[in-house]
């Protein structure tokens, strides 16, 4: 198992860093009893100072937001744990933002970013075209 974030190379790095947060928030929230495998680290007083999942995350670069699209459409396909952060939800309210987003298809949406998670084999054929990020996206 795995999680991969999808991050559109034409946004801008905050916006990608901000929008990655709260995907990778929810896909905590969809996992619910899933075991994450979360490991603490503690200081030499005991002090749990961190926390941190065994499984991979691997953060890949998208060409443009159709490509987060088209990978969006095939992991809701395949019931593959995802979440997708959207323009709309940098401004206004989390219910005018929610608002938005269901009033309109998803191929109307413009992606920041996308996290998913699950499998190799699931993954792979859904991921495959995109790169990994290098420090020069955004």
């Amino acid at each position: 198992m795995k999680f991969v974030l999808v991050i559109n190379s034409k946004r801008n790095v905050p916006e990608a860093i901000n929008a990655s947060g709260h995907v990778c928030v929810a896909i905590h929230k969809l996992l619910n009893g899933h075991d994450l495998k979360l490991r603490e680290f503690r200081d030499n007083e005991g002090a749990v100072v961190s926390m941190l999942t065994d499984f991979p995350l691997i953060v890949l670069s998208a060409r443009n937001g159709a490509h987060l699209e088209e990978a969006h459409y095939a992991a809701l396909g395949q019931g593959i744990p995802c979440s997708a952060f959207f323009d709309c939800m940098r401004t206004g309210t989390p219910e005018e933002q929610e608002e938005y987003v269901q009033s309109r298809a998803l191929k109307e949406q413009e992606y920041i970013t996308l996290a998913l998670f699950g499998s190799d084999e699931q993954l792979r054929p859904i991921t495959r075209r995109f790169s990994l990020l290098r420090a020069n996206a955004g």
